[in-house]
């Protein structure tokens, strides 16, 4: 089972990987698209974080668990950093055309992107150091 989990969080790493290129997509930004991917996004921040929890004890503590949960810190900082926000924005027609608002909310994501890299990251790392053991 905990292959199959880090099958599904490598899976969830690309996904998250390929999220963090949408700039090049053809999505208005504020429209449906944009929402409902965040949304997806989100989903998937949670799973990342649920998983990187649950492998120490299934692996029976082998390799290094602090690094485990410190990339489930990482990545659960970086969801209350990020939160619920895109779901509770407004269709940009209803909001103000204020492109000076827009740009100050595209600036202040890098609090989040650096928890989710550090998180991403550090589990990383732990899954390499269960790699012998699960990997033989």
């Amino acid at each position: 089972m905990a292959r199959i989990l880090i099958y599904v969080y490598l899976f969830l790493l690309g996904y998250g990987l390929s999220w963090a290129g949408r700039h090049r997509m053809a999505i208005k930004p504020g429209g449906k698209g944009e929402i409902g991917f965040e949304a997806v996004h989100l989903a998937v921040l949670v799973t990342a974080a649920a998983i990187t929890f649950a492998l120490p004890p299934m692996t029976s503590y082998q390799g290094l668990p602090s690094l485990a949960y410190a990339a489930f810190t990482a990545l659960t900082v970086s969801l209350v950093i990020y939160g619920l926000k895109p779901l509770r924005l407004e269709h940009q027609d209803r909001q103000s055309r204020d492109v000076a608002e827009r740009s100050r909310l595209s600036s202040a994501k890098w609090p989040q992107s650096v928890a989710w890299g550090a998180g991403h990251g550090l589990a990383i790392i732990y899954i390499t150091s269960i790699a012998q053991y699960m990997f033989p």
